[in-house]
C-alpha cells in the first residue's frame, strides 16, 4: 500500500537526527517495516533550525520504500507573527500547484497533519476530489491559539478578524475521514469546536520508538544526572518528558511543585524536552 504523509514543522529523515524523531519519521518508519511504501511531504523549511532545507521543490528517493517530496515556502524567523502565517499561504500555494501538476500522483491513503490550516485545506480538497480516504492528525488548537496572545478584551474582535480561519478549520474536520490527536482533551475540544458526522477518532500520544539501553548509555546518563546535582536512584523526584508546549498545563506542575516544597522540600520536579515554550518555561522554573 501506498501512504501519504504531511506533515510540517518536524524533522524528517535528511536531517541526520539532530532532533528527536517525531510523528512522520515514527510513522513512516512503522509503515516501511510493515512493507508499505511511503511519500513523506513537508516544508522545505525546517522550523527547529529557522532555515531552508531547499528553495525549490525537491523530490528525494531515501530508500527504495521512502521518497521525500520538498514543498518551498519564505520561511520566517519568529513562532508567531504576521511572517508566518505568510509562509503557510505560499506553503499551500506552492502544495496546490504540486498536487495539480503530478497527476500521477495518486495514494492510497493519506495522513495529514495539522496545522498548518491553509496546507490541511488543500489536501482535504484534493483528496475530497480524487476519493482517497484521509486521516486528519490534529497536534495543535490552531486558530484558537492565534487570539491567546491578545488581551482578554480584544480577543473577541480578534476572533472576527480571524473568521475565515475558524470557517476552514470546522470544514477540514468536517471533510476528514477520521481524526487523530495527541490526546483526550484535544478530542474533547475538536468534538465542541466542530461537529462532525460519520468521523471517527484516534488517540495516539507522540512518543518515540523504544530506546536500546546498554551499561555504556546508563553511565552516560548517570553522569549527566550528577552533573545536574540529581540521583537519579534515590527516587525523590518528579519527571515531565515531552515537548515544551501550549499542549501542556506546566501551571500545574509548578502550583504542585510549591505546595509539596512546603512539606517535602527534598523532592525535586525535573522538566525535560523541548518546545516553543522552552525559555518561557526555565525563567518561570526559577
Amino acid at each position: 500500500m501506498h501512504i501519504c504523509i504531511f506533515q510540517t514543522g518536524e524533522p524528517i529523515h535528511i536531517d541526520n537526527f539532530e532532533y528527536r524523531p517525531m510523528r512522520s519519521v515514527s510513522l513512516a518508519n512503522i509503515l516501511i517495516r510493515n512493507n508499505h511504501k511511503v511519500t513523506l511531504i513537508s516544508s522545505s523549511f525546517f522550523h527547529q533550525r529557522k532555515i531552508h532545507r531547499t528553495k525549490k521543490i525537491q523530490q528525494i528517493n531515501f530508500n527504495e520504500n521512502l521518497k521525500i517530496i520538498l514543498i518551498p515556502s519564505i520561511g520566517y524567523k519568529k513562532h508567531i507573527g504576521l511572517r508566518r502565517i505568510l509562509d503557510h499561504i505560499n506553503l499551500s500555494y506552492n502544495l496546490k500547484s504540486f498536487l495539480r501538476k503530478n497527476k500521477d500522483f495518486k495514494p492510497d491513503k493519506i495522513f495529514l497533519g495539522y496545522p498548518p490550516i491553509e496546507s490541511a485545506y488543500v489536501f482535504i480538497n484534493w483528496a475530497k476530489k480524487n476519493k482517497i480516504p484521509l486521516i486528519l492528525d490534529v497536534k495543535d488548537n490552531w486558530p484558537l491559539n492565534f487570539i491567546e496572545p491578545f488581551p482578554k478584551f480584544i480577543r473577541p474582535f480578534i476572533k472576527i478578524l480571524l473568521f475565515p480561519y475558524f470557517k476552514i478549520a470546522k470544514y477540514i474536520f468536517k471533510n476528514s475521514n477520521c481524526i487523530n490527536s495527541i490526546s483526550d482533551e484535544f478530542i474533547k475540544w475538536i468534538k465542541t469546536f466542530s461537529v462532525t458526522k460519520n468521523v471517527k477518532y484516534l488517540v495516539t500520544p507522540l512518543v518515540r520508538e523504544p530506546l536500546k539501553v546498554n551499561q555504556s548509555n546508563l553511565d552516560k546518563a548517570i553522569y549527566f544526572w550528577e552533573n545536574e546535582g540529581i540521583n537519579i536512584f534515590d527516587r525523590k523526584h518528579f519527571s515531565f518528558v515531552g515537548s515544551i508546549t501550549k499542549s501542556f498545563d506546566f501551571d500545574f506542575i509548578f502550583k504542585s511543585a510549591n505546595l509539596i516544597a512546603k512539606t517535602h522540600p527534598e523532592i525535586s520536579f525535573i522538566i525535560c524536552g523541548s518546545g516553543d515554550r522552552f525559555n518561557q518555561i526555565k525563567k518561570e522554573s526559577n
